[in-house]
């Protein structure tokens, strides 16, 4: 806590894998429809840290109530083709990182002395580009490739 209402946060969970798919995809050169239109273009997967701050409304209260608001950085790793793209000859997918913003609200609520538990919903806007290499119908540049993430969370919090 910076102070009784405001706190510095560090977010950081497990890298965790996404599909590509085609209704991820706003405006690629090459139209899902060419590549079958039904199957995931590819996977990645994705780390998120995000670096932010907390408004704590009741900061003395046994339900403290706030509303965050900080930066992400995403990086992707791990980019694989499938499905029609796969079929195409399309062997190598780049994703570039990206950095956005996150917002969230949320609640803690004291159990006993010292315990609380905590509840809150994240946003992330990740944003980015990919270049796909290898196909038959020549390099891709596919941009606009929306990832956002909404997170549920419950954590069990303890102050000392």
């Amino acid at each position: 806590m910076l102070s009784s209402n405001v706190e510095a946060e560090i977010a950081l969970g497990l890298p965790f894998e996404h599909d590509v798919n085609p209704n991820n995809v706003l405006d690629a050169t090459l139209t899902a429809q060419q590549l079958d239109g039904k199957s995931k273009l590819g996977t990645t997967k994705q780390i998120s840290p995000i670096i932010g701050f907390n408004y704590h409304f009741k900061p003395n209260s046994n339900i403290r109530p706030y509303v965050g608001l900080g930066l992400n950085y995403t990086k992707f790793f791990n980019e694989k083709t499938e499905g029609g793209l796969a079929q195409a000859g399309y062997s190598s997918m780049s994703i570039d990182d990206s950095f956005g913003l996150a917002a969230q609200v949320g609640v803690d609520v004291d159990v006993t002395k010292g315990w609380f538990l905590n509840a809150h919903v994240r946003h992330v806007d990740v944003g980015t580009e990919a270049k796909i290499t290898g196909g038959a119908y020549g390099d891709l540049q596919i941009k606009d490739i929306d990832v956002d993430i909404t997170v549920f969370s419950l954590n069990v919090g303890k102050i000392f």
